[in-house]
């Protein structure tokens, strides 16, 4: 595992690229770089909120991911205007395509080790 700004990196596969992913355990939706999207159909839109921005609607889409071997269909959205630009900038910096929020936690439990600098996945039964 690595980490930035305290928050942990990990790698997974989204759609049919393998990439890393920044864990956001404050977010309950999840964030894919607009370059994974491209081809997807919007499935829908959600609001969410930022501490800095507040309330905003984000375009959705539903994209096949993978961890450990378990595929999965996540939801991610995609960020507005400059909080897009400064999450783009996060995940150039840290080499991931996504920030994952906690609907990861409906597919698995997760384990982090901040000693051992680890982080597991177990699949939810």
């Amino acid at each position: 595992m690595d980490s930035m700004m305290g928050c942990p990196i990990f790698p997974l596969r989204i759609g049919n690229r393998e990439t890393k992913a920044i864990f956001d355990t404050g977010a309950h939706l999840s964030y894919i770089s607009p370059a994974l999207i491209a081809g997807i159909p919007q499935s829908g839109e959600k609001e969410d909120f930022h501490p800095i921005n507040g309330h905003f609607t984000a375009p959705t889409y539903n994209v096949e991911t993978a961890l450990g071997g378990k595929n999965f269909t996540m939801v991610y959205g995609t960020l507005p205007g400059l909080l897009g630009m400064s999450t783009d900038m996060a995940m150039s910096m840290s080499g991931s395509s996504a920030v994952i929020g906690t609907q990861l936690l409906e597919y698995f439990d997760c384990t982090l080790s901040w000693k051992e600098g680890t982080i597991s996945w177990s699949p939810n039964k």
